[in-house]
């Protein structure tokens, strides 16, 4: 896709007040018509605005082009909603061509890429009657194409508050005007950080004596919330949640594992291990009636993986699945919980991990929360092995 500016830039606009009233006999004309569309996507806009804001709904995201490697990048079909309040709907997956002037001199600017809402005229056909005027070769378009620009910006050319990546580029918001009167015009003002566009990735050039890359940084995009559907849940635990299980069942057939299962694939933990599963996030504590809590040790140099994409697991030490171990778990409640803010899944949303009511999957509606379980270790099938074999 050639790199090129919308085919026309938008303001928001301001909600329209006022709304068609129909009435028989009533004489209309295309203002009627205009302003008919004009108000119900204006307080469309506006719902849109008010209440979800703006940032990505689903998709556009960014991608290196193995077959241009350092040339361009492929962005994925999706939706967003701008400042505004407009869809931006990419329909399909777009490759978008780095300026050659960027890649023949590459130095350490970073670029935003970004997702214009435009507006296309196309359908041009001839007006029988033209207001004002008498023109046999009147021309009009018969419809208005709405679509979306990928476009490459400097940081320089929108606010600081536009890209978030890494905690930089905040935005102090002055709420002086919530100690007095307001007017509606201060709270229906748009906040347009990007200038109207939507930031997809944070792209820079790296050179090496071979070739060139392109290294993209998603950290900064904005995500808005989605429908619970499109969440990722916690649907399986291998323990029965507030119930009883044998010390002999955990040690023998589950081999000391405790195992939770997502209905998607989950990213491996970072680097420095700020998401993912790891002794960070994925954290089991035992204790008895009154008693303090104490955090249960995993197994030796295992901390808490991934494994199969989708299913975490937490190893215990295994000298705590002894029996007559001073420091055991015998007769203890095990309490298990995982800080879904901090594990994403493919997409790179929080999974949704409220365990409401006990109940999987987990079904907040919302990303992120706190997955909290527990279970009583037991020893009652040890005991009754105990006195058969004296027996």
């Amino acid at each position: 896709m050639e790199l090129r500016q919308p085919s026309k830039w938008h303001d928001c606009g301001a909600p329209m007040m006022e709304r068609n009233r129909y009435f028989t006999g009533k004489f209309m004309t295309a203002r009627d018509f205009e302003s008919e569309q004009d108000y119900t996507r204006s307080r469309h806009n506006l719902h849109n605005r008010l209440l979800h804001g703006w940032g990505i709904l689903r998709g556009l995201d960014v991608h290196s082009n193995p077959e241009h490697r350092g040339q361009s990048v492929l962005v994925r079909a999706g939706v967003a909603l701008d400042c505004c309040g407009r869809e931006v709907i990419l329909a399909k997956d777009v490759e978008m061509e780095i300026p050659s002037k960027w890649r023949d001199t590459p130095s350490e600017e970073q670029m935003l890429l970004c997702v214009y809402y435009t507006e296309e005229m196309i359908e041009i056909t001839p007006a029988i009657f033209s207001e004002g005027a008498i023109d046999a070769d009147a021309e009009q378009a018969n419809r208005i194409r709405e679509g979306a620009s990928l476009r490459l910006v400097r940081l320089d050319e929108v606010d600081e508050s536009c890209w978030q990546s890494g905690g930089k580029h905040k935005k102090y918001r002055d709420s002086s005007d919530t100690l007095g009167p307001t007017s509606v015009g201060s709270w229906l003002e748009p906040d347009c950080p990007c200038a109207k566009g939507v930031p997809l990735a944070l792209l820079s050039i790296t050179t090496n004596p071979e070739s060139q890359e392109i290294k993209i940084d998603a950290s900064g995009r904005r995500h808005l919330p989605i429908s619970a559907d499109f969440l990722t849940h916690i649907v399986h635990i291998n323990w029965p949640h507030g119930g009883h299980m044998t010390l002999s069942h955990l040690r023998e057939t589950l081999k000391g594992r405790l195992e939770i299962a997502f209905d998607r694939q989950i990213q491996p933990a970072t680097e420095n291990r700020g998401t993912g599963i790891s002794e960070y996030t994925f954290q089991v504590q035992f204790g008895g009636v009154q008693e303090d809590i104490r955090y249960l040790p995993f197994h030796y140099k295992i901390p808490p993986i991934l494994e199969k994409e989708h299913v975490a697991v937490f190893r215990i030490d295994p000298k705590y699945l002894d029996a007559a171990g001073h420091d055991g778990i015998k007769d203890k409640i095990v309490y298990v919980t995982l800080k879904c803010d901090f594990v994403v899944d493919s997409r790179g949303m929080p999974v949704d991990g409220t365990h409401l009511g006990g109940n999987l999957p987990t079904h907040s509606g919302r990303m992120g929360g706190t997955f909290e379980s527990w279970f009583y270790v037991s020893d009652r099938e040890d005991d009754r092995r105990r006195r058969s074999a004296d027996a």
